[in-house]
């Protein structure tokens, strides 16, 4: 498992630690972000479609590389996915704090 840590990115995406968020940042070296997404919120495969298919269609700024590259921080953040998310009661906030490196 890879270790994920504070401020890790990807593309414009950027993992905040601290507030287990993703965060996109259109500006590089601009301090703030323009969006977060609550990584505590997302429980399944279904939540990680709904964000990208919200991300497409409610957000002109998106760009497929934005797309693509938040589609890889959410592969690497939980593991590829698969094996994280098919456990019986899994809890985000439960994995992230347990999983991810804080610094």
């Amino acid at each position: 498992m890879k270790q994920i840590k504070h401020n890790e990115n990807w593309g414009r995406w950027v993992f905040n630690g601290r507030n287990l968020t993703l965060a996109y940042n259109p500006e590089e070296g601009k301090k703030g972000y323009d969006y977060e997404i609550d990584l505590e919120e997302i429980f399944n495969m279904e939540d990680i479609s709904g964000w990208l298919l919200h991300l497409t269609e409610s957000k002109d700024w998106i760009e497929i590389e934005d797309l693509g590259n938040f589609f890889m921080a959410l592969y690497d953040i939980f593991d590829g996915m698969y094996n994280t998310f098919y456990k019986e009661g899994f809890d985000p906030s439960e994995y992230l704090k347990k999983y991810l490196y804080y610094q």
